[in-house]
């Protein structure tokens, strides 16, 4: 055991077993499996979570680690240039999504992951993908910069120069938060 247990693989009752031990440790064991915490802060930490987690709040807090877990994954397969790997845990982050309740946490991963995977899908040129998730963002933040950069580098790729300009001027009146990035790619559009 660590202090970050795999959640993902416990099922309520087991959750509830796991804080009730955690919470009724000495604290050599604690700080045995638990070094870098404090062992009274610990058994707080779960003897509150014990007390007062739900089943439906325990279901909630997995799908968020599932859909954080996807993610990170993804961005981990992205880095090392394993693109079509990195798009499938991506679609998997977003398939977990639904399951968050909390809805602007939700928007906020989904803004996150859907840029994560136009981008991948910019590596394995997949253009119209691109656009399909870039245009997704742009619903749920119509000033996201990543997204109308990503759409109009999709647009370029698609040889379709005067849509990708006209998102490149969007990006530029939204006053972009990498302005470098902007005006080299304006500088690209033929």
């Amino acid at each position: 055991m660590d202090g970050d247990f795999m959640l993902e693989d416990l099922t309520y009752p087991a959750f509830l077993n796991t804080c009730e031990n955690i919470s009724k440790m000495s604290d050599k064991d604690i700080l045995k499996h638990f070094p870098d915490v404090p062992a009274a802060e610990t058994r707080l930490k779960y003897s509150r979570m014990f007390r007062s987690t739900t089943h439906l709040e325990f279901e909630k807090f997995k799908s968020a680690r599932n859909v954080t877990r996807h993610k990170n994954h993804g961005n981990v397969l992205y880095a090392a240039k394993q693109n079509k790997e990195a798009i499938e845990e991506y679609e998997s982050a977003l398939a977990s999504l639904g399951e968050i309740a909390d809805p602007a946490l939700s928007r906020a991963t989904e803004t996150t992951v859907r840029l994560n995977l136009a981008l991948a899908y910019l590596e394995v040129h997949l253009p119209q993908s691109v656009i399909q998730e870039c245009k997704r963002v742009l619903e749920i933040d119509p000033y996201n910069d990543r997204g109308i950069y990503r759409i109009s580098r999709a647009y370029l790729e698609l040889e379709q120069p005067d849509m990708a300009r006209a998102y490149l001027k969007r990006a530029v009146i939204l006053q972009s938060t990498d302005p470098k990035r902007t005006r080299s790619f304006a500088h690209s559009i033929p």
